[in-house]
């Protein structure tokens, strides 16, 4: 719909009423009357002001250009500036009714002798709404950046993982969401929240509206606390009628894949295709099938071999959920195969990567004028590239899979194959939690019992690994590539004219890292 700026004349209000009959469509700007606006549609003109105040705009439509002359919106719309600035709020059918009333009174007496009031009374002042109190408390974006606060600090006392609190704030500061962030927070109500996660599901993003609801209601919980609850002024269980939308039938979306394609993961692992630190750690994931963030974490200290077993190793893991002053370690036998690949991969940090307490550290290079921070490789990276490994197919959550329903069916009871995946209770020796007190006074690392599970699953993991079939180094390289651009949706010819300009915008400034490191030496 076009617009334009004028100052409204019975000549535009003609030509308004013809393009109108013609099915036109377009907006005129009053310059004469602050905020009037007269839409133009097939429908007929209707006039409407527009208002903004403190930070969110308004339309409120007036009424009909054959009922309301130029003089009578111009007047009305003075009145309906003042009456939303002063904090009234926008005005209701009713006073708009009373408004006309007036100003057609005013017009028709003008000018004229006293009269008889009752031939003609004066009508009613339109009513003016009551005054909206003025909020005091949190608007959205004050209470989710105070809620990020708050669990950053549980972060630091180790309640919570420097990941989590992430993943909560990126949840409630999604731009879905942001969308309030001028509204106070105590009057956001299940309605609109609902509607929040409404959009999301009609835009194909339900997973990403079931984690609203889940983060919501935490936040929400922690708002009504006393210590918040005044700052807030949020009410109990605003958000208790609001469900989390269906994700469907997870179980029949879960994939569980052959041996025979984990084989392939390890085998291209261990072929040189790929960065040494993503193949190590594709490598490890094969082997133990962990968590992304628990192979993304490892620290060379936790690793160590194992001197009652040749050829083995030991993987003591920092207990994702461990506080300070209560050491829970998960130990992981490495059955050689999978220990040689460690053992490997550590002579190469030794060499390229000496001062890195991370088994898989970053490898992406420092900015200009930015400190080098060194990290460990993002889990994302893990993600993306599993799936690149021609034939495979796999996601991490594939490997977990994999490994106990390929042992189970080998003869190993679930109870012991949980305590390699992690899933069990304090390494309780039982899937219920009737030993959980007993477990605490041992130390005992249960490695006897995870031995024999190791056992089964070099004898099966490496024999696959040994058979796969993998392309040739250059076609294989290229496939992983290609895959990789494919998961991406990359254009390469947009892509290389990309990095083509970026890379002539540093040389010329200087900046790529030879030059960097020619100034360094000088």
């Amino acid at each position: 719909m076009g617009s334009q700026r004028v100052e409204i004349r019975s000549t535009t209000l003609d030509a308004a009423r013809k393009d109108a009959a013609a099915g036109g469509r377009r907006e005129i700007v009053d310059i004469g009357g602050h905020g009037l606006v007269l839409r133009v549609q097939p429908s007929g003109c209707v006039w409407q002001v527009r208002v903004q105040h403190k930070g969110k705009p308004y339309r409120v439509t007036l009424g009909p250009l054959d009922l309301w002359p130029l003089g009578y919106a111009r007047e009305a719309a003075q009145s309906v500036r003042w009456h939303i600035t002063t904090d009234h709020g926008v005005p209701d059918a009713y006073w708009m009714k009373s408004m006309l009333d007036r100003l057609a009174w005013q017009d028709r007496n003008k000018g004229k002798a006293a009269k008889d009031p009752s031939a003609d009374p004066e009508p009613h002042h339109q009513v003016v709404r009551a005054r909206e109190e003025r909020v005091t408390t949190w608007n959205y974006l004050q209470a989710r950046t105070a809620w990020g606060r708050h669990l950053e600090g549980e972060a630091k006392v180790g309640n919570l993982t420097p990941e989590t609190v992430r993943n909560y704030t990126s949840v409630v500061g999604c731009p879905a969401m942001r969308e309030l962030d001028l509204t106070p927070v105590a009057r956001i109500t299940d309605v609109m929240f609902d509607k929040v996660v409404k959009k999301l599901v009609l835009e194909g993003k339900r997973s990403q509206a079931n984690d609203v609801v889940r983060v919501g209601k935490r936040m929400w919980n922690w708002l009504y606390e006393p210590a918040n609850r005044e700052a807030s002024g949020v009410a109990r269980g605003v958000l208790a009628d609001v469900k989390a939308p269906s994700l469907g039938d997870v179980k029949k979306r879960q994939r569980f894949p052959a041996l025979e394609r984990l084989g392939l993961v390890v085998a291209a692992a261990r072929s040189g295709a790929l960065d040494p630190v993503i193949s190590a750690a594709l490598h490890l994931l094969a082997w133990t099938a962990q968590r992304r963030l628990t192979i993304a974490r490892a620290h060379v200290e936790e690793f160590a071999p194992w001197d009652e077993r040749e050829g083995w190793g030991l993987w003591r893991v920092g207990h994702r959920k461990a506080h300070d002053d209560q050491e829970i370690v998960h130990t992981i036998p490495l059955p050689p195969s999978a220990w040689t690949g460690v053992f490997t991969h550590l002579a190469w940090l030794k060499e390229h990567e000496p001062t890195s307490s991370w088994l898989f550290p970053s490898r992406r290079e420092a900015k200009a004028g930015v400190p080098a921070r060194q990290g460990h490789l993002d889990v994302g990276t893990i993600t993306k590239s599993l799936p690149t490994i021609p034939g495979a197919g796999m996601t991490p959550h594939d490997v977990r899979r994999c490994f106990p329903s390929t042992l189970s069916k080998h003869g190993h009871h679930l109870t012991f194959i949980g305590y390699i995946l992690d899933h069990l209770s304090l390494g309780s020796t039982t899937t219920r939690d009737e030993n959980r007190m007993t477990r605490r006074y041992t130390d005992d690392e249960m490695l006897h019992f995870k031995v024999p599970v190791m056992e089964t699953w070099q004898a099966l993991l490496e024999p696959a690994a040994q058979a796969a079939t993998l392309l040739p180094m250059a076609e294989l390289k290229a496939e992983i590539i290609r895959l990789r651009d494919e998961r991406r949706g990359l254009d390469k010819g947009k892509e290389k004219a990309r990095l083509q300009y970026v890379n002539a915008k540093r040389y010329a400034a200087g900046l790529t890292l030879k030059q960097r490191k020619r100034v360094a030496t000088v």
